[in-house]
């Protein structure tokens, strides 16, 4: 039977749309392991093609069949899933055909050595490093693996540095980024009254008993540790005192020059003239504290400043 021109047209048409929006039958996919560097698995990283054009293969080999393991490790990726993939792009499954074992992919990677890391948080730390003031690293985290490529470190200084602090550190490679922390101690050098010998409890501190040197005042409670041997001369000390160890408020007691329940002698100073008393003491004292008395000649409890062993000075 003989057709129509105008039939003849429509089924030449028909073939050519059919030519030119069809896949390529028996489309030949050779699976062989790969060792890739992104996250993302693509067909090209773990197949070759066959029985198509290159403009097609171009576009086959774009599609992503899958997701890679952690940096470092290693997982088999499913044929099927790959064929599953290859049948979205438009394919037929009698048109498409896998060959070779299901592939091992293997998640290229890089290695932060501590050392590294530390390197890293003490240059962060530098513009807040002023004369004197010297940071310590005390604990680092383990080695860790990341993804191949350039690491970007985002180091999170905290406002106030203590004697003991931490930093929260970011690594970052691409969009793949692992967090983790990294703590530190602060050291400043500076004048230190400290022990040439120990000392018992209860014992005055001499001369020859303390010296200066340059020690890290942050270790010590701030306020607390006298930085002139002036400061630590004829105090009592409040425990033993280890040698070598550092002197400051905490750790010893001016020497009571008046103790309660003793006699004393009371002074009072008047404009051209000077009395004396007798009293005794309702508290005991150090030089220059405040303590109560009672006049023995008056009977009246009178505030009186201590002005030396055993004496009193009325306070007016």
């Amino acid at each position: 039977m003989k057709m129509s021109a105008s039939a003849r047209r429509l089924a030449g048409e028909v073939v050519l749309f059919l030519f030119c929006v069809s896949p390529a039958a028996a489309l030949t996919v050779r699976l062989h392991d790969a060792e890739v560097g992104s996250k993302i698995i693509r067909l090209a990283d773990v197949a070759e093609l066959d029985g198509v054009t290159a403009i097609e293969a171009a576009r086959l080999h774009d599609i992503v069949v899958g997701y890679a393991p952690a940096p470092g490790t290693k997982r088999t990726l499913a044929s099927s899933t790959i064929r599953m993939q290859v049948l979205g792009a438009g394919y037929a499954p009698t048109d498409v055909v896998i060959e070779g074992r299901e592939p091992l992919i293997v998640r290229k990677s890089q290695t932060i050595e501590p050392a590294m890391i530390g390197d890293v948080v003490l240059a962060a730390l530098k513009p807040h490093q002023d004369e004197g003031l010297a940071f310590t690293i005390t604990r680092l985290p383990a080695a860790m693996t990341m993804p191949e490529g350039e690491i970007q470190y985002h180091v999170q200084v905290p406002e106030k540095l203590n004697a003991n602090f931490f930093v929260n550190v970011v690594a970052r490679v691409g969009d793949e980024e692992t967090r983790f922390f990294v703590t530190l101690k602060t050291s400043r050098l500076g004048a230190a009254v400290v022990t040439t010998r120990q000392i018992e409890r209860g014992e005055i501190i001499g001369p020859n008993d303390v010296k200066v040197e340059s020690r890290d005042v942050m270790a010590r409670p701030r306020g607390d540790g006298f930085t002139t041997a002036a400061e630590a001369l004829g105090k009592r000390a409040r425990r033993v005192l280890l040698s070598g160890m550092s002197v400051g408020a905490s750790c010893v007691e001016a020497e009571k020059l008046v103790t309660r329940g003793a006699r004393v002698s009371i002074i009072a100073c008047l404009p051209g003239l000077v009395v004396r008393g007798s009293g005794e003491a309702f508290d005991a004292g150090e030089m220059g504290e405040s303590i109560r008395v009672r006049n023995l000649d008056s009977k009246r409890i009178i505030t009186a400043r201590v002005t030396g062993a055993g004496e009193v000075s009325v306070i007016e």
